[in-house]
């Protein structure tokens, strides 16, 4: 599964994503570029992912928690 997030109604003050269990193996540069800036805490944990580039989370300023365990990551650049 490659992830790409639908556009999410501008007028959250913060939330919350859970993408737990969804098989994700990877994330596109510009995932998550529409729309999240509210974005609080984010859950990638128990997919597939090996390799992260770092710069995906670029467009969630407020993102505060990352989850990541369970994954199997070789290389977060």
């Amino acid at each position: 599964v490659l992830l790409s997030v639908s556009p999410i109604d501008s007028n959250f003050r913060s939330f919350n994503l859970y993408m737990k269990f969804m098989k994700i193996i990877k994330i596109d540069h510009n995932a998550f570029e529409t729309n999240l800036t509210h974005l609080e805490y984010l859950d990638l944990s128990a997919n597939e992912l090996v390799y992260l580039n770092s710069s995906v989370f670029s467009y969630l300023p407020n993102l505060i928690f990352l989850v990541l365990k369970h994954n199997k990551l070789v290389s977060l650049t």
